[in-house]
């Protein structure tokens, strides 16, 4: 073979390599869009992360704010989602190591050696073999032929990997959207909570107006002002009690998306209705819930393990090739050489064997935990199946504690006001008209945050897909 067509040959080998290289390299903006895009894959409107900002600044600047903005605030805040992407990225490289060990390796290499002069003379022969300083430059080439197709069981095994974090991605971002409407409606619950004590606490200093004025005009006694001023002063502890909360509700929802300063929060999420048997709920968690897909892609990946494991006890084949540029002494006229070798295994110690049996019992730990999986979601199915049953009855019974206890109050007011009543009466229809205000503002709040709950628990969240 001529050197100058070993050369040609030589180059377009190590062109296609670079290219191969070029191609195969990622930069750190590609491979955050690479998970990103599963991030914003029910936004197809956001194409890059461009647009996933400019969505993150514009909302960020909206005086009002619901529950969905929020929740597309935190997916571009989240540091949980992108440590789950980063995961991807690096079985995307892993990926790429494995495949590219099936692709030629070429080098060049150069050495230099130098070795004591021999104490007699030499011959023309002997001396050439004895050159006490030599130089060499090479391309090498090696080519791996056969290895018991440990790389095609590695590349299904990554790959199967890969498709379970990209449903471990879409899992976390479905929690991540329960972690914000918990922060949603704690903000929410806390500022009603706050507006009907204020209006409570308006209402108490009215009546401990009015108390003074019947005081002084000598139809109340003294005692009942200062009842009354002792419950004015407690609801004002409580109002302040509550400003705390909701400062601290709505640090927490700042954290999850982002925002620089408290916004007005809008609830447009309708209560919920008529709810299908639980039995629905299971089976929709059992088709959709993206973990339980992700336990599915690593019993597979574990799988596969069982072909790398077995790979030990083929034959493996590889091809190396030299082409020299510069040689010196005997061999200085050759050119190039070619090794093709083969190794079988016969005997390594049970080495093999033990990946095997290590393989085998990885794919029943990954059954095991895949079968753990499921029985656990179908408890958290049924827990928010039952809370959200729960919460609409006591919401139905609060609504009507709260329509008896707004007419019971005006009707106590009234008599009190032609002194068939005592004061103490008077505060306490007051208190359970407060009290049930309360709580049925926080059961409608918890009624809409359960079915939050149930459609997580489902694998999908409301108003969006799976």
């Amino acid at each position: 073979m001529k050197k100058t067509a070993i050369a040609a040959l030589l180059a377009a080998a190590l062109g296609a390599g670079s290219t191969a290289l070029t191609a195969g390299c990622g930069t750190s903006e590609s491979d955050r869009w690479r998970y990103e895009r599963i991030v914003y894959e029910e936004m197809p409107e956001v194409r890059s992360r461009d647009d996933a900002a400019a969505r993150f600044q514009r909302l960020g600047a909206s005086p009002k704010l619901t529950l969905s903005d929020c929740y597309q605030m935190a997916l571009y805040r989240s540091e949980a989602l992108a440590i789950d992407g980063e995961e991807l990225a690096r079985l995307q490289a892993q990926f790429e190591q494995v495949r590219g060990g099936v692709f030629p390796r070429i080098s060049f290499e150069g050495s230099y050696s130098r070795q004591d002069k021999p104490p007699t003379p030499s011959s023309g022969v002997q001396q050439s073999l004895t050159l006490n300083e030599r130089t060499e430059y090479k391309f090498t080439g090696h080519q791996p032929i056969f290895g018991g197709f440990r790389e095609f069981y590695t590349l299904r095994q990554t790959n199967a990997l890969y498709r379970g974090q990209e449903h471990a991605l879409r899992h976390a971002r479905i929690l991540l959207y329960g972690d914000v409407a918990d922060a949603f409606y704690a903000a929410l619950e806390a500022g009603r909570e706050l507006a009907t004590t204020q209006d409570s606490l308006r209402l108490a200093e009215e009546r401990l107006e009015e108390l003074v004025q019947r005081n002084r005009a000598g139809i109340s006694r003294r005692s009942e002002v200062l009842a009354q001023e002792a419950e004015t002063a407690s609801i004002r502890a409580t109002v302040e009690r509550l400003k705390g909360v909701l400062a601290v509700s709505v640090e927490v929802l700042k954290f999850l998306t982002g925002l620089p300063s408290a916004r007005e929060l809008e609830d447009v999420l309708p209560e919920p209705g008529e709810v299908p048997p639980v039995a629905d709920y299971l089976a929709r968690a059992a088709r959709e819930r993206h973990d339980l897909r992700a336990a599915a892609e690593r019993v597979r990946a574990a799988e596969e393990g069982i072909g790398v494991a077995r790979a030990g006890y083929l034959p493996t084949a590889d091809l190396d090739v030299h082409y020299f540029t510069h040689r010196e002494g005997v061999s200085a006229e050759i050119d190039w050489d070619l090794l093709l070798s083969f190794e079988v295994p016969i005997f390594e110690g049970g080495i093999t064997q033990a990946r095997l049996r290590e393989a085998r019992s990885a794919v029943r730990a990954a059954e095991f935990e895949r079968a753990r999986l499921l029985r656990d979601i179908a408890l958290q199915v049924n827990r928010a199946f039952a809370d959200l049953k729960a919460f609409q009855s006591e919401l139905a019974s609060l609504g009507t504690a709260v329509t008896s206890a707004e007419e019971n109050y005006e009707i106590v007011q009234a008599e009190y006001r032609r002194n068939i009543v005592t004061n103490i009466e008077v505060l306490t229809a007051f208190d359970t008209l407060q009290r049930s205000r309360l709580e049925r503002d926080r059961a409608r709040f918890q009624a809409k945050l359960a079915a939050v709950r149930l459609a997580i628990e489902t694998g999908e969240r409301p108003g969006g897909k799976p």
